[in-house]
């Protein structure tokens, strides 16, 4: 190790000090909900609120939902709800995306009912249906927003920009979702964007950091040369960042970038910046935080 690289150690050895952030359980809840519901609204899909005409019927025929309000995809007054196929609901333990909800005349649920099959979707599946009030709340904000998207889709990168003022787990996994299933957006360079704001944002999960950062190197080679150097300096930055969980997945989307385009270490990041990268990494390494990744190693001495 260099005499930067080892000044730069000193000043780091106290820095990564929260390891794996908690978040709670119903922001957690809360995601799995935002991503069952966006697997639908990618592709056709209908979502409404009404209220249940007869109690549990009988030979597995479907219940008739009377429809009081369409919150996406508007059809008829009376629309046919399916009793059956996959699982989408909050409860693991659940069998089907009835499961809690009151099989009797008059009560009124929110209906997330799909139109075409998308990735984890039938067509006509159920897939989430409630009588919570705040599930139902956090569904019909998410319907909101897809109808906003249709129009721009664009905005949805100023959404996901907004979400450390205004912080919501459902709308983070929506725009996940969104992000990388979407036929509507127009480049990669606008998913791109959407991922950047994602990626250690308190709104998901730690645990799928990692996986926005290997998302966001899919796109790396179609992306202009300014935006490849922003991805590359986002990840710098959040190797540094206090957070275990987000260092560490920054450090592996480098690793995957490094490893496609070993200029990008040269070129794209100063040596100041690098002599902290090299020194993080080796106090995460010697932590076990991250697994030893030879591209990035490969890129601190070649500079």
């Amino acid at each position: 190790m260099n005499n930067k690289c080892l000044i730069a150690a000193v000043l780091l050895l106290g820095s990564y000090t929260r390891a794996n952030p908690q978040i709670s359980q119903e922001a957690r809840d809360d995601f799995r909900l935002g991503a069952t519901v966006a697997s639908c609204l990618v592709v056709k899909c209908q979502v409404f609120r009404g209220y249940l005409t007869t109690d549990l019927p009988n030979g597995g025929n479907p219940v008739l939902v009377r429809v009081q309000e369409w919150l996406y995809g508007e059809s008829g007054e009376l629309e046919i709800v399916p009793l059956s196929l996959a699982n989408r609901t909050l409860a693991k333990s659940s069998s089907t995306a009835w499961r809690g909800v009151p099989m009797t005349k008059n009560t009124s649920v929110t209906v997330v009912l799909s139109q075409e099959q998308g990735f984890g979707v039938l067509p006509g599946e159920t897939v989430l249906i409630t009588d919570g009030e705040r599930e139902s709340d956090l569904v019909r904000m998410l319907a909101a927003e897809a109808r906003k998207l249709q129009i721009s889709p664009l905005s949805s990168s100023q959404t996901s920009a907004s979400l450390p003022m205004r912080p919501s787990s459902a709308l983070a996994a929506y725009l996940l979702t969104y992000a990388l299933l979407s036929k509507s957006l127009p480049d990669r360079e606008s998913r791109t964007e959407i991922l950047l704001h994602l990626l250690a944002n308190t709104s998901v999960p730690p645990e799928r950091w990692a996986d926005i950062a290997a998302w966001l190197t899919t796109d790396y080679y179609a992306l202009p040369k300014p935006t490849r150097e922003r991805v590359v300096r986002r990840l710098s930055e959040l190797c540094l960042h206090a957070d275990v969980s987000a260092a560490g997945a920054a450090f592996r989307g480098l690793a995957k970038i490094a490893a496609m385009d070993d200029a990008a270490m040269r070129t794209m990041i100063s040596p100041t910046v690098l002599a902290k990268l090299a020194a993080g990494y080796g106090v995460l390494l010697k932590k076990g935080a991250i697994p030893r990744l030879t591209s990035l190693e490969s890129g601190w001495s070649a500079k």
